[in-house]
């Protein structure tokens, strides 16, 4: 029966995992398909163990009974899954109102979340067949954070399920020392860009881009540049270290 658990557990943090990102910088069909490799989960009991007390503090302070998988390199939990916490009606009846008490929720879990509520960017809130489907993503000082989520799932008004993916430390330095011209300069000779014939898709925004070892991952400053190019024709996207110059794969 535990095995049969935790493979459970394994497939609700594939489900609330990250769509797969493109390479660094490759051809895509679809211009949304960009950011960093996504990576290959690995359940390790150590980790879980070892993240264990967490779960205990929070199924202590609300009640019921929670099972999670936990991420090692973050120190984050991909899926927390259990007998659901109770929200009253007129918050699950607006979704101003719900969104708000989902903040200051991760606000009261600190240790769960590893982010402040005013650091997270909603970015999708609906509700289907009785679910409430609510994702954010975090960014730093309005910078967004590629591969970053914080999603919840309501039922029946009862928080049952919620998956974390946020990064710390984040960088002290968010000044780029490479301009978004000189980024969209390093990708054109890359790609063989013809100034003539080929076009600048995305101008470049900044992003935080992560990077993984097996146990640390660290956020990098980046530029993101979309070129579209006409032979062969391609639509690429591009990340560029903002401090260092070097294209990110």
């Amino acid at each position: 029966m535990t095995r049969i658990r935790f493979l459970w557990l394994a497939i609700l943090a594939l489900l609330l995992s990250l769509p797969v990102g493109a390479v660094a910088f490759a051809p895509t069909e679809d211009p949304t398909e960009m950011g960093p490799h996504l990576r290959h989960h690995v359940i390790d009991p150590e980790v879980q163990a070892r993240y264990a007390p967490l779960l205990e503090a929070f199924e202590a302070e609300h009640g019921g009974s929670w099972e999670a998988v936990w991420d090692g390199v973050t120190g984050t939990p991909w899926v927390v899954r259990g007998s659901g916490i109770a929200i009253p009606r007129s918050v699950t009846a607006s979704r101003q109102r719900l969104e708000a008490y989902l903040r200051a929720f991760v606000d009261r879990q600190p240790d769960l979340f590893r982010v402040r509520s005013s650091d997270l960017e909603l970015s999708s809130i609906f509700f289907n067949l009785n679910v409430w489907y609510i994702d954010f993503f975090q960014t730093v000082q309005g910078i967004p954070v590629l591969q970053s989520r914080v999603r919840f799932r309501i039922k029946f008004d009862r928080l049952i399920l919620f998956g974390v993916q946020t990064y710390t430390p984040v960088p002290d330095d968010l000044r780029p020392a490479v301009s978004r011209e000189g980024a969209q300069e390093i990708l054109q000779r890359d790609v063989a860009f013809h100034p003539r014939r080929d076009r600048i898709e995305a101008p470049g925004r900044l992003v935080l881009y992560p990077t993984f070892t097996d146990d640390e991952a660290t956020l990098r400053l980046a530029w993101e540049i979309g070129i579209e190019t006409f032979s062969p024709h391609r639509r690429w996207i591009g990340y560029v270290d903002a401090h260092s110059g070097q294209i990110l794969e």
